[in-house]
């Protein structure tokens, strides 16, 4: 709804906000009659939409992945009880603790090796195995974001993703992250190619959309 403000005199400016004019009077005396000006807020306009175009490598995906799963609760909880276990295992062989009647540590062993070396290595491997089964990240994708969501295009596929449909996004170094709504995966976009008026227009679109956004 458009709301009207009326001002009788004025020589500067006057701040308006969204949906909303102004209502000028001549404030010249040699002119009786009035005078209608009408300034529109560009809030209310849409915005330009942002296009580019690109690619992942396996080494960023792998890299991106790998400090994703770290930020998360459960890796930090095995890796923590893996330093536990390790330490435990340290002061048994080192100090000649006795655990156990007297028997070897072997849980604690295990755990501690799994934690802090295989674990790691699941996750490298695993990342590695998906980017290669992802036929998503060997084709060049065009983005379009606007306020009416987000669009892929690349040479074998197509999909756009409405405000409404997106749960949540959030800002890794160069890369947007979005959570799909009844989806367990996460979209991966390299925003590396903008420059810093197409990040500022990315997150003013973000802004308007009101769009969940959380810290990476």
């Amino acid at each position: 709804m458009l709301k009207i403000k009326h001002v009788p005199k004025t020589n500067g400016r006057t701040r308006i906000g969204q949906n909303e004019c102004i209502f000028l009077q001549n404030n010249f005396p040699t002119i009786n009659r009035g005078v209608i000006i009408v300034v529109f807020s560009t809030n209310h306009f849409p915005m330009e939409p942002i296009v580019f175009s690109a690619q992942m490598s396996e080494t960023e995906f792998v890299t991106y992945l790998k400090r994703v799963t770290r930020k998360g609760w459960m890796h930090k909880l095995i890796i923590a009880f893996g330093i536990i276990m390790a330490l435990t295992v340290f002061a048994n062989l080192l100090l000649g603790l006795k655990m156990n009647d007297g028997d070897f540590p072997v849980f604690q062993t295990l755990f501690a090796l799994y934690a802090l070396i295989f674990y790691p290595i699941i996750i490298n491997r695993s990342a590695k195995t998906g980017y290669k089964k992802n036929k998503f990240f060997h084709e060049k994708i065009t983005y379009t974001i606007d306020e009416s969501g987000i669009e892929w295009q690349g040479e074998t596929m197509w999909e756009k993703k409405t405000w409404s449909e997106i749960e949540k996004i959030g800002f890794l170094d160069k890369l947007l992250l979005l959570s799909i709504l009844n989806s367990v995966w996460t979209h991966y976009i390299p925003i590396d190619s903008l420059d810093e008026e197409e990040l500022l227009r990315l997150k003013k679109i973000l802004a308007r959309v009101n769009i969940n956004q959380v810290q990476l």
